[in-house]
């Protein structure tokens, strides 16, 4: 495969499922990954729950939370209803 540096999920809830899909390639691509999704709608499209999607990014990538107004990092509370990620900063 060749090199990928920047993934973009914007799939409308059905992150965790492609997620599920490239199990391999965030852990040994290490691609910076940008997601734009809506808890609720990863609830309804992939029946999971956001917060496990949330901590399967985090097992391999430092996760930043960018809600409408300003930046946060993750810090295990609930996501606010809409969410843009950002995992720059890798570990």
């Amino acid at each position: 495969m060749t090199r990928i540096d920047v993934l973009e999920m914007d799939i409308e809830g059905a992150e965790p499922r492609a997620l599920e899909g490239m199990r391999e390639l965030p852990r040994t691509r290490r691609p910076t990954v940008l997601v734009e999704s809506s808890p609720e709608l990863i609830r309804v499209s992939s029946r999971s729950d956001p917060a496990d999607f949330l901590a399967a990014l985090g097992a391999t990538h430092r996760l930043h939370i960018v809600p409408r107004r300003g930046r946060r990092s993750l810090s295990g509370s609930d996501p606010p209803s809409r969410f843009s990620l950002s995992t720059r900063e890798r570990l």
